[in-house]
């Protein structure tokens, strides 16, 4: 009883094909990651836009929070002078000084709460800004969580376009190995005995 044969020349074209079957598959990875590819590098650039707004914002908010506790000490200094010199005319008032010497005082008092008052109305437009700070803090606390959010998206992005390469250029060398060993059997193991026996044929003709 005669077994029956494997069909070498199908097998060898299935290798064959197979092999850039899976050349042309391994190209649809490495589009796919070359458009995340682009994607990342967006991803980046918003993220980098984002870092240094954030850090602007933080840069502004301490220099305003400096301006402010150098205008509160002066504030308290002024009080503190306008307070002395109300203590001075409370002294002089009662060891019965002329009312033409306080005079003098009464203007250095008028003076100092002037500048007082100044200050305080400068205080209150910082405090103002303040506020609109906090309101910009808010923000920036999105902005970070933005920030944090689109890192771990870019790191995920990148891992999943890092995969896809390998596998397309694994894939790629894979199915120029099966193609060419395909080819080659196909070629030594058929076409050249096949093409031995049409010039044989010929011969006898």
């Amino acid at each position: 009883m005669e077994l029956p044969q494997l069909p070498t020349d199908n097998l060898y074209k299935f290798m064959a094909l197979s092999g850039i079957s899976i050349i042309a598959i391994s190209l649809i990875p490495f589009l796919h990651a070359h458009k995340l590819m682009v994607e990342a590098i967006r991803l980046r650039g918003d993220i980098n836009i984002l870092g240094e707004q954030v850090s602007w914002t933080t840069n502004d908010r301490k220099l305003l929070q400096d301006k402010i506790d150098i205008l509160e000490q002066d504030v308290d200094n002024l009080k503190q002078s306008v307070d002395a010199v109300g203590e001075d005319d409370a002294k002089t008032s009662d060891r019965g000084t002329l009312v033409d010497i306080s005079d003098e005082k009464s203007r250095d008092l008028k003076d100092t709460v002037d500048q007082a008052g100044k200050l305080r109305d400068r205080l209150e437009e910082i405090s103002e800004l303040t506020n609109e700070f906090a309101e910009l803090s808010k923000n920036d606390s999105i902005s970070l969580l933005q920030l944090k959010a689109k890192g771990k998206e870019h790191l995920y992005m990148m891992i999943v376009v890092t995969f896809e390469f390998v596998v397309s250029i694994w894939g790629f060398i894979y199915g120029i190995k099966l193609a060419r060993k395909g080819f080659k059997l196909w070629y030594v193991k058929l076409q050249v005995f096949q093409d031995k026996i049409i010039q044989l044929k010929s011969k006898e003709k």
